[in-house]
């Protein structure tokens, strides 16, 4: 009877983390029952998944470019966007920042809006 004391917002929102909570527990239990997966080489030798991932890893980042564009503005450059360049922007293969005004120590597109 507690579903007649709440009102509509609450009971759509506890549904709905109810529903989150139960899709999360149920990935959960879908991965670890997988089995590591174990392939063969071109000589018809066992190989671990891991080292065939790590392969397909490294010829992706060489095919695939991801350009990363972050938004900025000039009282943010020394302290927020500088590390950003420092730190995950080295993951990307093209960063560029958005801002207002030029910076020589990070990459920058000056917009020319206010």
């Amino acid at each position: 009877m507690w579903a007649l004391n709440c009102n509509l917002d609450k009971l759509i929102i506890f549904s709905s983390f109810l529903l989150v909570f139960i899709l999360c527990i149920f990935l959960m239990q879908e991965e670890s029952l997988t089995l590591p997966a174990i392939s063969t080489d071109q000589e018809g030798n066992l190989v671990p998944n891991f080292l065939q991932s790590e392969a397909n890893a490294t010829e992706l980042a060489e095919k695939i470019r991801i350009l990363c564009l972050v938004m900025t503005h000039p009282n943010n450059h020394k302290k927020k966007a500088y590390q950003v360049f420092k730190t995950w922007g080295r993951r990307c293969t093209y960063v560029e920042f958005l801002t207002t005004e030029a910076d020589p120590e990070i990459p920058t597109i000056v917009s020319p809006t206010e």
